[in-house]
């Protein structure tokens, strides 16, 4: 498989998990799934009500650019970028995106 297929497959499955889970049961919360296949882009929100509290907040974002995976958004509480790993994507492959671009040379990912 080639490393952009193994990339955008990884991404879809890490959502469908993610996405496919329920915070409780008779919870109006729900995940939405978003993928915009043409331009690489991979998004998780969570939405619905808490009481009279709207909920629409991103969980996860990636932007996948020259072969290399940009995490924008992880709200996920663990490392999505250790499940990456774990799933065969390459640590220089991985760019901390939501890190300053000044901070993540000693991040162990890729630069940019």
């Amino acid at each position: 498989m080639d490393k952009l297929k193994l990339i955008r497959n990884c991404l879809k499955e890490i959502l469908q998990t993610y996405g496919n889970a329920r915070i409780q049961d008779g919870n109006p919360l729900d995940f939405e799934i978003i993928i915009d296949s043409e331009r690489d882009k991979f998004l998780l929100y969570l939405t619905g009500w808490e009481g009279e509290k709207r909920i629409h907040e991103c969980v996860l974002h990636f932007s996948v650019f020259k072969e290399k995976i940009y995490i924008q958004q992880d709200n996920t509480g663990i490392p999505i970028e250790d499940i990456l790993c774990e799933k065969g994507i390459a640590r220089e492959n991985i760019v901390l995106a939501y890190i300053h671009p000044d901070r993540r040379e000693d991040s162990g990912y890729a630069k940019s």
